[in-house]
């Protein structure tokens, strides 16, 4: 369960280096908020609710020129070593090209917002 954020990174990653359309994953809260992120910004083309099962949701993966759209993931904080910033420490961060997502009290934002 605590790795659940970790394996739909590899998901997606595994899916846009094999260049398939979309991934197939188990439906969770925290992945829902996680690609609302990701489709408002752009980088995937969508998700929905599989139609045979609805525990599992359909991913369409995003290509711009036959490339992904995401370039690499990576993640900041781990199960094993958690990393909390205040407001102050997250304006300090510079992310011209990138996109961060941030886990707060009211739900997944990137940090523009």
């Amino acid at each position: 369960m605590k790795n659940s954020i970790w394996n739909l990174f590899s998901e997606i990653h595994n899916g846009l280096m094999a260049k398939r359309k979309f991934v197939l994953k188990k439906k969770r809260p925290v992945f829902m908020g996680f690609l609302k992120v990701l489709v408002c910004e752009g980088y995937l083309t969508g998700y929905c609710i599989f139609k045979e099962d609805s525990d599992i949701l359909q991913i369409n993966l995003k290509y711009i020129n036959g490339k992904p759209a995401i370039k690499s993931m990576k993640t900041i904080s781990k199960p094993g070593r958690k990393i909390y910033w205040s407001i102050y420490q997250i304006h300090k961060i510079k992310c011209r090209n990138k996109l961060i997502i941030i886990s707060t009290h009211k739900g997944l934002k990137t940090l523009i917002e």
